[in-house]
Parts: structure tokens; C-alpha cells; sequence
């Protein structure tokens, strides 16, 4: 058996896709579960399926068996209140371990995720501030009504490429991007290594010589969040490496207002359309979700030449990760709600970004 709750807040439904069973027979059990009686493979079995939100107890139970499967089913429930979701993820968030969250932890400390070793703690930093965007800087256009200017001669030139377009930390500041944090050389010191021989001067850890992060454009060491560990008087937290990715696509709809992002890695080309965000998840495995995203991604895409969407260039690590994890949800997802033409579906947890 397959199924899939889908609830919608912003119009208190939730719909249930059942799929792959016979003598289907669905009671509401309580606020928060469905019981779940069928047959499968000429076998009686029973399940309960947890709802990610509450329903009315005493509303009928009408199954509809869905077009072209006679062994699937769709259910819809309405739910006991809707809700508008509290965060527009689009315009206004901070990822993991932002600023106000590190700060609630007087002594933390970011180490290398492979060996464990200090690499960002109170030794050597003196101040973080969050980074306004990943796109900060194509955003100007649209916060500034009287732009920065550098004077050539009688001419008034300006352009986002120039010094007023790059963030310039002191030595001691961090600087707390999405999915990266950045800084000057001089502030991790001996903890970390720089390989300028390489085309985007790789960071390694100073002590297991594991690939931490690259200099940027202008001259500031950039971390990765993901090759992190963070320690905290509650214990120990990890930055998962699809989530990299998942900020991104968030950043970059948020600076260009497009939905449809071509998500590029080596050779692949996927694209990836960020569809809706706040809903209420349950599959099959009993992976639950209060906060996700639904995206359609297209691993094979036919881009038009009018039609070119944003691009995002992705690192090997976090893009395996982040296909591995569509790649295993569509094994699980209902056959006849995993994909619309060449669109397959997919889910991610906001919750664990934030």
C-alpha cells in the first residue's frame, strides 16, 4: 500500500491518495489519525495513518476511486481550522544557525564536521551579522532610489560590480549567509588551510585537510555550513547538504520572483519548480511534515530559448543529496500522484532549514 495526506491550509482540506489495495474501508479514529482497513495481495491488513493536521470527527467518509487506477483511491477530509501560513519563506527568513540563534547559545562552537576540531568559536570571532540575501547585491536596484556613485572625471558611474557592491567584514566579524558563513583570512587564522593553486582557492581544515569552503569573489573566505558541526550546551547539530540547495532556490526566487529555476551540477541540468509552500505532509514511510514545500522538478528538461529560467550552479555533494532524497520520496509517493507529464513530484521540510 502507498498513500499520500496532502493538506492544504489555506483552504482547511486534506486529501488522502490511497493506492495499490482492495475493500478499502477509511474511519476517522480520531482528530489527528485515520484507521485504514483493506486488502493487499489477497491479504487483510489494517493501518493508521497520522493526519498533519486535525479534522472534524463526525464528517462522512466518501472514497472516489481515482481516473485510470482501480486499486486507488482519493479521500478529502476538511480540516478543523485553516490557516494562513506564518512565514512568507519567500521574502523574509533566516536559515539555521542565524544570528539571533547562535546568540542564544552564549558559548557555541562551529567545528569541522569530519575530525571535530575548533574552526569558528569565541577565540576568534568578536561579532556575526546575518547576511541581508544571498542575492543581496542584484537586489540595490530596488532599495535604493538614489544610488551609490563613483565620479569619473564629470561622469557619475554606477554599477552593482563595484566597492559598494561588496560586504566588507572587519577581522573578528562573521558574516551569516543562508547556507555559508563569511569572513576575513585573518580571522580563522591557523584553523584553516588555502589552497590558491586551485581555480576557486579551496579552504581546508587546518588539522584533517577536509574541504571546507573557497574564497570568494572578493577576497573573504567563504564556510559551508554543511561541512559544520555545531556545539552548544544542548548537544551537537547538523546542517543537512540539501538544504544548501533548498536556501538557494528560496534566495533566488525571493530576488528574481521566478518559480522555475534551472538547477545545474557537472553535466546535469534539472529543472526545478518551486510550486507552494506551508503544507501539511504524511507518505507512505510515515514521513510527516508540518511545514513543506512542494516542488515539480524535470530531470530531463526542454528549456525554450524565450522562456530561460533563473539558474542555480550547485555543489556534487549537496546535489546528490538533494536528487537521492526527491529520487527516494517518488519511490513512495502513489503512482497516480507522483508526477503530471514529464514533472515529477517532490517534498522538503522547511522546518529543518529554519
Amino acid at each position: 500500500m502507498k498513500y499520500l495526506v496532502e493538506y492544504l491550509p489555506r483552504i482547511g482540506s486534506v486529501n488522502i491518495i490511497i493506492e495499490n489495495v482492495e475493500d478499502l474501508i477509511v474511519r476517522i479514529s480520531s482528530e489527528t489519525e485515520v484507521g485504514i482497513s483493506y486488502r493487499e495481495n489477497d491479504m487483510p491488513s489494517s493501518s493508521i495513518v497520522k493526519l498533519p493536521c486535525e479534522v472534524s470527527i463526525d464528517q462522512p467518509v466518501n472514497l472516489v476511486k481515482r481516473t485510470g487506477n482501480e486499486a486507488a483511491f482519493t479521500l478529502r477530509l476538511k480540516a478543523s481550522s485553516s490557516r494562513i501560513s506564518e512565514a512568507n519563506v519567500y521574502s523574509d527568513f533566516q536559515g539555521k544557525w542565524s544570528k539571533n540563534q547562535l546568540l542564544q547559545s552564549s558559548k557555541f562552537k562551529l567545528k569541522c564536521f569530519n575530525c571535530n576540531s575548533d574552526i569558528i568559536d569565541e577565540q576568534n570571532y568578536r561579532k556575526l551579522n546575518d547576511m541581508p540575501s544571498e542575492y543581496w547585491a542584484e537586489l540595490m536596484d530596488y532599495w535604493h532610489c538614489h544610488k551609490p556613485d563613483i565620479h569619473n572625471g564629470s561622469t557619475q558611474v554606477y554599477n552593482t560590480g563595484n566597492a559598494y557592491a561588496s560586504l566588507k567584514p572587519l577581522d573578528g566579524e562573521i558574516l551569516i549567509g543562508g547556507s555559508y558563513f563569511m569572513m576575513t583570512e585573518k580571522t580563522l587564522k591557523e584553523r584553516i588551510c588555502i589552497d590558491d593553486n586551485e581555480d576557486n582557492s579551496s579552504l581546508y581544515c587546518g588539522q584533517c585537510s577536509c574541504k571546507l569552503g573557497e574564497r570568494s569573489t572578493n577576497n573573504l573566505l567563504k564556510i559551508y555550513k554543511w561541512q559544520l558541526t555545531l556545539e552548544t550546551l544542548d548537544g551537537l547539530s547538523h546542517f543537512a547538504p540539501k538544504d544548501d540547495i533548498i536556501i538557494s532556490l528560496l534566495e533566488l526566487a525571493n530576488a528574481h520572483s521566478e518559480r522555475r529555476i534551472l538547477l545545474k551540477c557537472g553535466s546535469k541540468v534539472v529543472l526545478v519548480w518551486l510550486f507552494t509552500v506551508g503544507l501539511g505532509i504524511t507518505l507512505s514511510a510515515g514521513t510527516s511534515y508540518n511545514n513543506a514545500i512542494k516542488v515539480f522538478y524535470d530531470e530531463n528538461p526542454t528549456i525554450e530559448k524565450d522562456k530561460t529560467p533563473e539558474e542555480l550552479t550547485a555543489l556534487q555533494k549537496p546535489f546528490d543529496q538533494f536528487m537521492d532524497h526527491l529520487a527516494t520520496q517518488y519511490e513512495i509517493i502513489p503512482t497516480s500522484a507522483r508526477s503530471i507529464g514529464p514533472l515529477k513530484v517532490g517534498y522538503f521540510d522547511l522546518d529543518s532549514i529554519f
